[in-house]
């Protein structure tokens, strides 16, 4: 399981690119959990890259969004469908441990 957090304000495609490539571990095969409890901020674009970068080219078995804003899991989801990517790939978790599988 690889664990990236996401800055209070994450603005670029470079940026989501930077955040991924600093990950403590390998994202082929594994989980990988954002933690977005921080986040207040972001654009498309760079959910996107997240996506492309963590399920697309990273061929991580799943992105898991913590405690994200529903816009932000609104571009995620967006950008998987997009991406043709399984919606199953893609779960948020709440504070209160919820989960639920983001559907597109």
């Amino acid at each position: 399981m690889t664990e990236l957090t996401l800055p209070r304000l994450a603005g670029s495609r470079s940026a989501a690119r930077s955040l991924v490539r600093q990950a403590d571990g390998p994202l082929e095969g594994g989980i990988v959990i954002v933690d977005c409890r921080e986040l207040r901020s972001a654009p498309p674009s760079f959910a996107d890259e997240l996506v492309k970068a963590i399920l697309v080219e990273g061929c991580a078995a799943s992105l898991t969004l913590r405690d994200a804003s529903e816009e932000f899991i609104r571009y995620v989801r967006e950008s998987a469908a997009s991406r043709k990517v399984p919606a199953g790939k893609v779960d948020v978790v709440t504070a209160l441990g919820q989960s639920g599988i983001a559907a597109s």
